[in-house]
């Protein structure tokens, strides 16, 4: 099972949402990481073939998705960002109409949308008018709909805006489940998403791929380039125009700055230990120095 992206470009008139991006996935979950405006939505889009790509070719299986036709819409399952729901059906009849455009059967529709209603914990609201749901129900509604027919490839964008911690925590641990058997691309621009559940990250952008990797060798190769400092605020701000955005954390000794760079300023104590997938999202997409250490880029 793999799907193969190579050369991928779009535009949006002068704007390049991608850069003639290039990547492959086997059986996993793997998390596309950026700020707005990266192209992660726009990716999705050309994988589910909603978009029409200007230059590249995707591969389901060594064979180009445009060649499969209406039989690649069976094998992936799509939850966008901004949907148009049917905001007069309940939830219930939604799934049960997304179960038939994708022409399952209805007796195993049946089985299976019940069977997403206890997963997703989805009984309390099924009957609910989708206009009167609340955007972290919505966003179950629209997960149940991807994982209809179970798909081979699970394409989501954002899947967890609008969810309280928990409901965040216990879609990402059943996320991770699910990977086992097939291909699981998530887009987001929040860390802990991943973080624990990818085994391999992208990072994007302004279109362009510039890292694809674990998030183990991402967080070593910046292994060097993380230290804190015990500031006061104006210390705080004057540094992080100069370096960047910082995070700061609550120490027993007081407030301390956390930055991420190649050239750390003075006094800033090396960190070894707890460097994370933020200090990597910071490196990446918060400097404010010169380009990203070139060494730093692919496994």
């Amino acid at each position: 099972m793999k799907l193969k992206i190579q050369d991928l470009t779009k535009h949006y008139g002068t704007l390049k949402a991608l850069d003639t991006m290039t990547c492959s996935f086997t059986p996993g979950v793997y998390g596309v990481l950026g700020p707005n405006g990266a192209g992660k939505s726009t990716l999705m889009g050309l994988m589910t073939d909603s978009l029409k790509r200007e230059q590249g070719s995707i591969l389901w299986e060594d064979r180009d998705i445009l060649e499969w036709g209406k039989e690649y819409r069976k094998i992936f399952g799509y939850m966008p960002q901004n949907p148009g729901l049917y905001e007069e059906m309940t939830a219930l009849q939604f799934l049960r109409y997304m179960a038939d455009l994708k022409e399952i059967p209805r007796r195993q529709a049946r089985v299976q949308v019940d069977s997403l209603l206890d997963i997703l914990q989805m009984h309390g609201f099924a009957r609910s008018r989708i206009r009167n749901c609340s955007g972290g129900m919505r966003q179950r509604v629209l997960l149940a709909q991807a994982l209809l027919g179970d798909p081979k490839l699970l394409i989501l964008d954002e899947p967890t805006a609008g969810l309280d911690p928990q409901e965040r925590i216990r879609i990402r641990n059943y996320i991770a489940s699910l990977a086992e058997q097939r291909i699981v691309i998530l887009a987001t621009h929040v860390v802990p998403d991943i973080e624990s559940i990818a085994k391999e990250i992208l990072l994007l952008d302004e279109g362009r791929l510039l890292a694809a990797a674990s998030p183990q060798w991402l967080i070593a190769q910046i292994a060097g380039k993380v230290g804190e400092k015990r500031c006061s605020r104006e210390e705080r701000e004057a540094l992080q125009l100069e370096y960047g955005l910082g995070q700061i954390y609550q120490r027993k000794e007081g407030q301390v700055l956390r930055l991420v760079s190649d050239h750390l300023p003075p006094g800033f104590s090396l960190l070894k230990e707890s460097i994370g997938l933020e200090d990597v999202y910071l490196y990446y997409f918060h400097r404010k120095q010169e380009e990203v250490d070139p060494s730093v880029t692919r496994a």
